[in-house]
């Protein structure tokens, strides 16, 4: 069903979007005001032409048959407005002649202003049905793509982009489908009956309504800047309080209080002074037309005074037809206007849309199966690879553990069993790097590069290397959220053959960040697995969850918060500790897991991770947990 979600065209966002999570500075001229770039009607159609995809991006038949019955239901309400305003005037002159028929004409009169009341009311509810599908479409959209993309998700970002956007898209549809359509098709009736009495009356509203039109239209232009810099400035201030309440420390030990409420006092009066710009040209856009269309009426009964043939009916139906035009045209500027203007919104939001679903898991694809050269080849050949040893007292023969410093003629971060050491029994290969290549986006030189490493079924290994030298990137590449050269293989299938699913059903994975959700602990050490009462107590008295339970009052019901901030970071890291082990699966990895936990609790996991018959990997910069696993691997960068 999703498909179709990700196929909408791209958009590029004139400098709103931020890559990332990050802001963009936004360019700023010598009077210091922004830069906007301009922004055509026809930039406008096609962020329509894109919302109106998404309508029919499920149950197409469903979204047409609304939009057709609600465009004809359109038709008839307008047409029978005008046919009531035909009997108004017909009913004035019958009392003003003393016609003895007056009373059919007010019969006839209340009949049709009721028949357009009622289209009036079904052609709202069906426009409403179709609005809320396209927002479905487009919500649900939103979330697949979040949930599933690759790229880092900015909660706060995404919260004012959905906020905005369904806003936006909701407001927008709604002027389109229920006052501009209504609108335009009343003001082309209109003009077909004032053509039917007299050709020189749609001359003369024509000339008034091009005046009227090419003052809004100037008008219009001004408000849709001052809506952009109104969405920057927004952003701005708000993100200022969110920052400043998340380092809230860093703030006060720096001193930098007043600087920040200086940034933050910038922000807020420089949207505030549009904001009353803005309000400004809303009145003089208000006062014009009411202007326009006053001179208009007096201009045209003066006319019919003078040269009509019919002048009470005339009069009459021309002064209901121009509070009809004025109302219409009125109407059809101020959604016009609102479409402009939010459409700032369905274009960031659309535009997000799209750019997560760039960012999708890769698709499965089938390998060729020409093989690279072995390990032992990588180390024979040409001498490619030389080992160096700090200190000969490093080897710890007992502990099986190998500690690694090596430099390489290619530099080529490597590693590989070393020649003279203790051998490793010949096990089936859990997890192997071939030659594997990282080049992150925005960098100069590669992370990693040519990277080559087997870790066997039940073997407990650990990563140890600088900050920064690429050991958490090995995760994100072995669970396909980034692209690499080289081969990663899971059990002897090349990961690219496998879908994200089938990698982490074999592999759990427990990340640097304990990323709770805002509900109850047994919630969320149980989320993603349904395990028995008996393998629940035990993984809980293992991993020292059992102790936060007994800690608190309302035990498993107890409410961790948001982001689990009612609980320690070590209460948090062995929640998540004990949800990867529930799950049960053949391989875990730890990405520095413990670095919150007191040295007894963390070396109870360990020493109950070791016991267990599963493939074990450590990332941590901890010599304690390092000295309890069979095999040491240095991730070293520093010559690539």
């Amino acid at each position: 069903m999703h498909g179709n979600f990700s196929e909408v065209p791209e958009i590029k966002v004139c400098g709103i979007c931020e890559e990332n999570t990050g802001k963009k500075e936004i360019p700023e001229d010598e009077s210091g005001q922004l830069i906007i770039s301009k922004r055509t009607a026809i930039h406008c159609a096609k962020i329509i032409y894109n919302v109106f995809l998404f309508s029919l991006a499920t149950r197409k038949a469903f979204a047409l048959s609304l939009f057709t019955v609600g465009f004809v239901i359109c038709m008839i309400c307008n047409h029978a407005t005008m046919t009531t305003i035909n009997y108004q005037a017909d009913t004035i002159d019958s009392l003003a002649r003393n016609e003895p028929d007056v009373m059919k004409s007010v019969f006839q009169m209340v009949a049709w202003v009721t028949v357009a009341s009622v289209m009036r009311e079904l052609y709202s509810l069906c426009f409403t049905l179709f609005i809320n599908h396209t927002l479905h479409n487009i919500s649900t959209a939103l979330f697949y793509n979040t949930i599933y993309t690759i790229s880092p998700i900015s909660s706060v970002r995404i919260n004012r982009i959905i906020d905005r956007g369904n806003r936006g898209i909701q407001n927008m549809l709604i002027n389109i489908l229920v006052k501009i359509l209504y609108g335009v098709t009343s003001i082309v009736i209109i003009y077909k009956n004032l053509m039917e009495m007299d050709l020189r009356y749609v001359c003369v509203i024509t000339g008034f309504n091009i005046i009227y039109l090419g003052v809004s239209f100037v008008l219009l232009k001004i408000r849709i800047r001052n809506k952009t810099l109104m969405n920057k400035y927004d952003d701005l201030y708000s993100n200022s309080i969110i920052e400043c309440l998340a380092n809230k420390e860093s703030v006060v030990v720096n001193n930098t209080e007043r600087q920040e409420i200086s940034t933050f006092d910038q922000h807020l009066t420089r949207f505030l002074k549009i904001s009353f710009s803005d309000r400004t040209v809303v009145a003089a856009l208000n006062v014009f037309q009411k202007f326009i269309y006053t001179l208009l009426h007096i201009t045209l009964m003066v006319y019919v005074y003078m040269y009509g043939e019919n002048k009470l009916n005339d009069a009459v139906k021309i002064m209901f037809y121009l509070k009809r035009l004025d109302r219409n045209l009125m109407n059809v500027a101020i959604a016009t206007k609102t479409v402009f203007v939010r459409y700032v919104d369905c274009e960031i939001y659309i535009e997000y849309i799209h750019k997560l679903s760039k960012h999708m898991e890769p698709p499965v694809v089938q390998v060729s199966k020409s093989p690279l050269p072995s390990l032992n080849e990588i180390g024979q050949s040409n001498s490619q690879l030389e080992y160096k040893y700090n200190n000969t007292d490093q080897i710890d023969s007992e502990n099986s553990t190998t500690h690694i410093n090596r430099t390489h003629t290619e530099d080529i971060t490597e590693c590989s069993s070393i020649p003279g050491t203790k051998k490793i029994p010949k096990r089936k290969v859990a997890v192997e790097f071939k030659n594997v290549s990282y080049w992150p986006e925005n960098s100069c030189k590669e992370l990693i590069k040519d990277f080559s490493c087997r870790i066997f079924e039940g073997e407990k290994v650990c990563l140890i290397g600088k900050s920064g030298s690429g050991k958490t990137t090995l995760l994100s590449l072995l669970l396909k959220q980034k692209p690499y050269t080289g081969i990663i293989e899971v059990y002897g299938v090349d990961i690219r053959e496998m879908t994200k699913d089938n990698i982490t059903e074999k592999i759990g994975i427990v990340p640097q960040e304990s990323a709770l959700f805002n509900n109850t602990l047994i919630y969320n050490t149980e989320y993603g697995s349904v395990p028995n009462q008996a393998n629940l107590s035990n993984i809980l008295e293992d991993t020292a969850v059992n102790e936060i339970v007994e800690s608190k009052k309302n035990g498993y019901d107890y409410i961790v918060g948001v982001a689990g901030r009612n609980l320690s970071g070590g209460e948090k890291q062995r929640i998540c500790l004990a949800r990867c082990l529930l799950r049960d699966t053949g391989i875990i990895i730890l990405d520095e897991a413990t670095s919150k936990l007191d040295c007894l609790t963390e070396n109870k996991i360990i020493s109950s991770l070791c016991n267990q018959n599963r493939t074990v990997i450590i990332i941590t910069h901890s010599p304690l947990i390092a000295e309890l696993m069979e095999r040491i691997i240095i991730i070293n960068s520093e010559n690539n």
